[in-house]
């Protein structure tokens, strides 16, 4: 059971990877599920779960990044079908309404007459949620900033060719031939996320039989050269982006038709060594500068480390506001209708089986 986020709290707000769920060309179906908090969106993706692993089937989880307990999605690969919430901040819309996606409504399970006299406590909240969650993306970016700042300094003291060679023997060692099926596609999606429990990283259920874990500095310069080659040699490959750079900088990257994982392991990476291959990179950096930077460096850190607990704590507040949120909604809710439901699209898996 691989676990990962499609979205993240990030320095530009809230960062989606949605549309990397599942191609339209490859699905068989997409369920996309709306409905409001704790209305039982998560609850439907469990029992689906459920279903498919006790049916033999391998299952990817998508958690929230501001709720890492709460699922937002599942990937039954094998299957090629899937399921997402698509409610906000995802606003996940079916692109294919009938031949791939389908719309499941858990609104139509709730008394919606009883809901509106909730309305003013409902708009208020989600009001104080947003407000939270933007001033959480200010610390952020700054944190972000930090980043950035700390990136320049270290690349002026790791040598360049030295990188070139290292993400050399990687590619040669491992990419031996051009990919037999030349799809040549990436993925991008998060391993990790900020959020109301701090730094969650799941990179470790990225199951891999081929496993290299970089450590010290420049990884991810490394990361970038071969990720260019898989792209060369004609590899579909799913790349696990920084919530900090969710643009351009690669934290993991697995390959699977290799079945190769390539991984950053600083701390808080959430990366173990065990059954990989460890390329230490410190010795690549020169100590003459990186004693001359030492003192700005550290300060950078523990700057960046303040701004990041910070954001995490007023995500940690938004998410007792949105508990609460769905005290609106739960006592209004037909969860035996619901149940109904969820039976429902389980017949419709076993058909498909």
């Amino acid at each position: 059971m691989r676990k990962y986020f499609l979205g993240g709290n990030t320095p530009r707000g809230f960062y989606s990877y949605y549309d990397s769920l599942i191609s339209q060309n490859e699905a068989r179906k997409i369920y996309v599920i709306k409905g409001g908090p704790g209305t039982g969106k998560s609850t439907l993706m469990k029992a689906v779960s459920s279903f498919a692993v006790e049916s033999g089937y391998n299952v990817d989880h998508i958690y929230c990044s501001s709720d890492p307990d709460s699922l937002d999605g599942l990937v039954i690969p094998e299957m090629k079908v899937a399921f997402v919430d698509g409610t906000s901040p995802h606003m996940v819309d079916p692109k294919s309404p009938g031949a791939v996606d389908t719309i499941v409504n858990l609104g139509d399970c709730w008394n919606e007459k009883n809901m509106r006299k909730n309305k003013e406590d409902i708009i208020s909240i989600n009001k104080k949620i947003s407000e939270k969650f933007s001033l959480s993306y200010d610390h952020l970016e700054a944190a972000g900033v930090l980043h950035n700042t700390a990136k320049k300094i270290l690349s002026k003291v790791v040598d360049k060719e030295s990188l070139e060679r290292t993400a050399g023997e990687i590619i040669f060692s491992e990419i031996t031939e051009e990919s037999p099926t030349g799809k040549a596609g990436q993925r991008k999606l998060f391993a990790s996320s900020y959020g109301p429990k701090g730094y969650i990283s799941f990179a470790d259920t990225i199951g891999c039989s081929k496993k290299y874990v970089l450590r010290g500095y420049g990884t991810n310069a490394v990361l970038d050269k071969v990720a260019m080659a898989l792209m060369q040699y004609g590899y579909d490959t799913e790349l696990f982006m920084n919530p900090l750079c969710p643009e351009n900088e690669i934290l993991h990257l697995y390959v699977p038709e290799l079945d190769l994982g390539i991984f950053t392991g600083e701390s808080e990476s959430g990366v173990t060594n065990a059954g990989g291959v460890v390329m230490d990179l410190s010795h690549l950096a020169d100590r003459y500068l990186m004693d001359e930077y030492a003192q700005e460096l550290d300060s950078i850190r523990r700057a960046l480390s303040a701004q990041i607990k910070e954001a995490c704590d007023i995500i940690k507040e938004a998410k007792t506001l949105h508990d609460s949120l769905e005290k609106c909604y739960v006592p209004n809710m037909d969860f035996a209708k619901s149940l109904k439901i969820e039976e429902k699209i389980i017949k419709e898996l076993e058909e498909m089986i």
